[in-house]
């Protein structure tokens, strides 16, 4: 089962549905009274709330994964984004100018898009600045723990200096 909260993604991910795969539209937060051998929390779609949301989540999962189940969460490596940080740039696609401003607080990363098409459009993400120890403080909460960090896609080893990425394999205690 897949689950997002964007309508859009799921609908587009229905395309794909059949006898063993099937999406659902809901919160991170939210039950769906199922156990799983695996679950994945990809692409940074963690820590855009705050603290409690968070640890709300990892209890979610914590619940709905099985005994010896495990969890990949892929999360951006905050160090090695901030200090890398294009501050400002503006990327013309389709004719269209795009310009893209980042910044950082100690708190949130941020990305703001602003662009016109025919009219003004402005959109913001914005990010918590979590690290690998913020992870395992939530995961101390539950029956949780980090088994194995990874840097990247290749499944290189994590370097917190030097790695995009912070992909964690996480294990579920048996109770």
């Amino acid at each position: 089962m897949g689950t997002d909260k964007s309508l859009n993604n799921i609908k587009k991910a229905k395309a794909s549905q059949n006898q063993s795969l099937s999406f659902l539209q809901m919160e991170m937060i939210d039950n769906t009274n199922h156990k799983y051998d695996v679950i994945f929390n990809l692409f940074t779609s963690f820590g855009y709330v705050n603290h409690d949301y968070n640890l709300k989540t990892i209890k979610n999962i914590e619940r709905q994964l099985k005994d010896d189940g495990t969890v990949i969460v892929d999360f951006m490596n905050t160090l090695f984004v901030k200090n890398n940080l294009v501050i400002e740039e503006t990327k013309v696609i389709d004719n269209l100018s795009f310009k893209i401003e980042r910044r950082s607080d100690g708190k949130y990363i941020y990305k703001e898009i602003k662009f016109n098409d025919k009219k003004d459009y402005f959109f913001q993400e914005k990010v918590m600045d979590l690290s690998l120890n913020d992870f395992k403080k939530y995961l101390t909460r539950y029956n949780l723990k980090v088994i194995k960090t990874f840097g990247d896609y290749n499944l290189n080893e994590f370097d917190i200096e030097n790695s995009e990425r912070l992909i964690m394999v996480i294990k579920k205690s048996q109770s």
